[in-house]
């Protein structure tokens, strides 16, 4: 068995934008954080009924079919306890809309350390200390 120290917080990162996407698992895997990317809602929702341990999901709202507000309300139906950031680049004051219940929201693009401390006071830091 691994040491408990070496175990990375998990975000499931949700974006329908390929380069968006890869951008930002990479921005969280420099952070610390192990990430599972997942392309739409439903491959996000597969995730979620699966074994995989999930400690925030991290999505945006404006995705075809299922946005970010049904996903993270579809996903808190499976894991109740589950952290959720939102994010988006075309939301304006999206942080006052009360139908984001689940968690805070990020604007796009963010700034790296801005990142950092809203993911670190939702999960704590990347790596246990």
């Amino acid at each position: 068995m691994g040491d408990p120290n070496d175990i990375r917080r998990t975000v499931l990162l949700v974006d329908d934008e390929q380069d968006v996407r890869q951008i930002a698992a990479a921005i969280l895997s420099e952070l610390g954080f192990h990430v599972i990317e997942a392309i739409d809602a439903q491959t996000a929702m597969a995730i979620i009924r699966g074994p995989a341990p999930v400690d925030l999901l991290m999505t945006d709202l404006a995705m075809p079919r299922i946005g970010g507000l049904e996903l993270a309300h579809l996903a808190r139906e499976v894991r109740p306890g589950l952290k959720v950031l939102y994010t988006s680049a075309y939301v304006r004051a999206a942080e006052t809309n009360a139908a984001l219940r689940y968690g805070p929201f990020i604007e796009k693009p963010w700034r790296l350390e801005q990142l950092r401390a809203v993911l670190e006071k939702l999960i704590g830091p990347a790596k246990p200390i």
